[in-house]
């Protein structure tokens, strides 16, 4: 089983990234996983930058046939307060496994003259 990975409309909003991804997850190398005010968010979004309505609808509806199994409900509240933690330290270098992103001591790189 696939690894779960959530994606918010600044990801899936061009359309070369979303294929790229989404052709990623039908190889099997995580779940995606989104909302339904993210799927409103990137329809809004993509229509009010001159994408065509209908053309919209379509990619929308296939990404939600194709992963049906990706729309997350429940816990919008705290997707939304995820996604604000999440863009405030976007900038921020980031230690992949290490629960706030900082680099155990141990990999640091050392500082003193003697090294």
């Amino acid at each position: 089983m696939s690894f779960p990975a959530f994606f918010d409309t600044n990801v899936l909003y061009r359309a070369l990234l979303n294929d790229f991804i989404l052709e990623l997850a039908d190889r099997g190398l995580f779940r995606p996983l989104w909302s339904k005010d993210v799927l409103f968010e990137l329809s809004k979004n993509l229509v009010e930058n001159g994408e065509d309505p209908a053309l919209v609808e379509k990619r929308v509806g296939t990404m939600e046939r194709y992963f049906s199994g990706a729309l997350v409900t429940g816990d919008e509240g705290r997707v939304r307060r995820a996604g604000a933690v999440v863009s405030a330290s976007a900038s921020r270098p980031r230690h992949p496994g290490h629960p706030n992103g900082s680099p155990p001591r141990s990999v640091l790189p050392s500082t003193s003259p003697s090294d």
